[in-house]
């Protein structure tokens, strides 16, 4: 079935199953030593990182790559959900991919 992402800087998830990135840097290594986009990615929209990039930087890149190889980089059946406690992050995370995914199908 594939594998799942959880990117967050700092929380590890509740749920078993998850590949911890955290950092935007990692979670692109982590898709890129997987070979694949995750079936499903908990997004968190602060990283604390020290290049400021955060949990919509990564949803961009995900759809940028899904673009970029004419919607067959994430899997069809993607899901996403967002913990973040940032609620306008959370926000503009929740609706930038819901649009996305959307306009697939």
């Amino acid at each position: 079935m594939g594998w799942k992402l959880f990117l967050d800087d700092w929380r590890s998830p509740r749920t078993p199953g998850f590949i911890v990135a955290r950092s935007f840097e990692e979670a692109i290594e982590m898709v890129n030593s997987q070979g694949c986009a995750p079936y499903h990615v908990a997004f968190d929209y602060d990283l604390g990182g020290v290049d400021k990039k955060t949990g919509l930087d990564f949803a961009l890149w995900l759809i940028d790559k899904d673009r970029e190889e004419g919607g067959s980089f994430l899997p069809e059946r993607f899901t996403f959900s967002c913990h973040s406690a940032a609620a306008d992050g959370k926000k503009c995370i929740v609706k930038l991919m819901s649009k996305y995914l959307k306009s697939l199908r």
